[in-house]
């Protein structure tokens, strides 16, 4: 983990964010985890840390508690966003940023997490939160209350990512991007004009709408193939 973050790091990322806890690891592993890479980083990147809805309400405080010490840049879904009473408590009683966001969908979720106070960043998806229009409202929804926005980017080999600069270049509480540095080679190669990306930062591209054109030929060869649900 803390080889993989210092390749990040030489890349020109001056932010990662990993998830100590999808492995089922244990408590003590994940911590464990997150003080390698801050040891290997050093003080000046930004870690951020996604523990996925993994531990149970009081685990997931006990381990905020524990990763104050490695200046922790946020604390991504500690439980899941369903139980917003639950979220608002564990924000009440930890030291770190509480983010969520992503697994909401419309202006009305989002509302519900503003008003009991659950989160101090929301993370909406602009390909699953109603597009453009519907991400930047919710980010005006925030606003007022001083809640930072920063896109969650599942899907950030091509379109997902340019729609996710172009509505983050027009709100004033944007934060920071979700970017994800492994491609596809099917993602790579879908968009004419790639983004430019540069020391950890994306320009935002000139040419009209996303600023991508899409080359329908590469992803003939990729069909769609139908995704095997597993149980867990």
């Amino acid at each position: 983990m803390a080889q993989r973050a210092m390749e990040v790091v030489k890349l020109g990322f001056n932010a990662i964010k990993f998830y100590p806890f999808l492995n089922n690891e244990t408590e003590k592993d994940a911590i464990a985890k997150v003080r390698a890479v801050r040891e290997a980083v050093g003080p000046e990147v930004d870690i951020l840390i996604d523990i996925w809805r993994l531990p149970e309400p009081s685990q997931a405080k006990r381990v905020a508690r524990h990763l104050e010490e490695f200046n922790i840049y946020w604390y991504e879904e500690p439980v899941p966003s369903e139980n917003l009473d639950v979220l608002s408590d564990i924000r009440r009683s930890i030291n770190l940023p509480v983010v969520t966001g992503e697994c909401l969908y419309t202006k009305s979720e989002f509302r519900d997490v503003l008003e009991k106070r659950a989160a101090d960043i929301l993370n909406p998806d602009v390909s699953s939160c109603g597009g453009i229009l519907q991400f930047k409202e919710i980010a005006a929804m925030a606003e007022p209350y001083y809640v930072m926005i920063a896109p969650h980017n599942f899907n950030s080999t091509a379109l997902g990512l340019a729609a996710t600069l172009q509505v983050s270049a027009v709100i004033p509480n944007f934060l920071i991007a979700e970017y994800f540095v492994c491609f596809s080679e099917a993602g790579d190669a879908i968009s004419v004009d790639p983004l430019n990306i540069e020391e950890g930062y994306i320009k935002l591209p000139k040419r009209p709408g996303l600023g991508l054109e899409i080359n329908e030929a590469v992803l003939r060869k990729h069909p769609y193939k139908e995704f095997r649900l597993e149980r867990w």
